[in-house]
């Protein structure tokens, strides 16, 4: 009888070892391809998984030039999930047009935390310079496959040391 919940046991610590990162993985390649064609609102964007597409109003006439300058989020004491090479970086500096008094561009933002946008008029315009900062939330996924990961590893650390106390047990009775 015990050497039956012993083999159950093994066998439901198995099925979760190769269910979890199945579950896990949740299908990303069908989803990216799909979402990177459309772009999404801002609030809406998620880091190196979709296009995003930024809007900024600007008190400038028609048609006229600014200057847009982006920069990542600046690195921070702690390592992060996404490329830290990227972090405290310009990733775009260029000059759009403006229409219906917005600065429209798309962008897929690489990493999570707060960018800064900073848009400043061109060839003697009169636009003063304007720093947006723009919030872009952790990837839900990622946040997900964490949690998946560290309950994985709470579950088999209790299951090693269920194991290994009762066979403690078991050799302390026998001696």
């Amino acid at each position: 009888m015990r050497i039956q919940w012993r083999v159950w046991l093994g066998v439901l610590c198995l099925c979760l070892s190769v269910s979890i990162p199945v579950w896990a993985h949740g299908g990303h390649e069908h989803e990216g391809s799909h979402q990177e064609s459309h772009p999404v609102p801002l609030d809406q964007a998620i880091p190196d998984g979709n296009l995003a597409q930024v809007e900024v109003p600007v008190q400038a006439s028609e048609g006229s030039l600014v200057r847009v300058q982006l920069s990542s989020p600046p690195k921070q004491f702690f390592p992060t999930t996404d490329f830290p090479i990227v972090e405290g970086t310009q990733l775009l500096d260029g000059t759009f047009a403006v229409h219906d008094g917005k600065v429209r561009f798309q962008y897929m933002f690489p990493i999570r935390g707060t960018y800064q946008l900073s848009v400043e008029g061109v060839e003697g315009s009169t636009l003063k310079k304007q720093v947006i900062p723009i919030a872009i939330d952790e990837n839900p996924d990622e946040v997900r496959n964490l949690i998946l990961f560290i309950s994985g590893l709470v579950l088999l650390g209790l299951a090693c040391g269920f194991l290994l106390t009762t066979w403690r047990g078991r050799a302390d009775e026998t001696i």
